[in-house]
């Protein structure tokens, strides 16, 4: 019984795994056509899981791994930039986020989801100019990106500039954002107010 079992998991963790050719080759995130057909859906499917499972059990080599074996294969893949956007953010492993983000926006420069989620990550470490870039240069490749207006929003905010900051809430929402606190928060300083149509 144990025999056939151990054979089961050699025969799972083989389909699981990129293949030699696979294995030298970086692939971007949201062109499919370019990538092996089963490659994302078993790296998402696998490795996003044991994500999870490390986060669970406070056992973080296992986080750090499976994160690192997405970004390998996926540097641009938005679900494990914001896992690790968020992981290296509250245990202060900015070196480990650095490397990454800078190795995603160097192989695929024009992503406009890694400049949003790294804006994301430098937001919470208190870098506002930094990220308040990084939003614009993500709205400047991807001009519906209402995520990017709302938390551009938000770091403007921050920073006092709460008129700017009502300009790009009102483009988040017009794109149908679906998160208030932008406007709650616009709201409570007086600040919140929907542009004037243009004729």
């Amino acid at each position: 019984m144990l025999r056939y079992l151990s054979l089961s998991i050699l025969l799972i963790t083989l389909l699981i795994l990129p293949t030699e050719s696979q294995s030298r080759r970086v692939y971007d995130y949201y062109d499919r056509a370019s990538q092996p057909s089963n490659l994302l859906t078993n790296v998402e499917g696998y490795h996003i899981n044991l994500i999870y499972d490390g986060l669970r059990d406070k056992y973080y080599p296992k986080v750090e791994n499976n994160i690192k074996f997405i970004l390998d294969y996926f540097p641009n893949h938005p679900r494990a930039l914001t896992i690790l956007a968020q992981y290296t953010s509250e245990f202060h492993k900015y070196k480990f986020a650095e490397e990454y983000f800078g190795r995603a926006l160097k192989l695929f420069p024009n992503t406009a989801s890694t400049y949003g989620i790294y804006g994301f990550y430098l937001h919470r470490q208190g870098k506002l100019e930094e990220a308040i870039a990084q939003y614009r240069k993500a709205i400047s490749l991807k001009e519906d990106y209402s995520e990017a207006y709302y938390n551009l929003g938000l770091a403007l905010l921050d920073e006092g500039k709460a008129k700017e900051a009502n300009k790009v809430a009102q483009k988040a929402y017009a794109l149908n954002y679906p998160f208030l606190g932008l406007r709650k928060l616009l709201e409570k300083q007086g600040a919140w107010k929907p542009l004037k149509k243009s004729n």
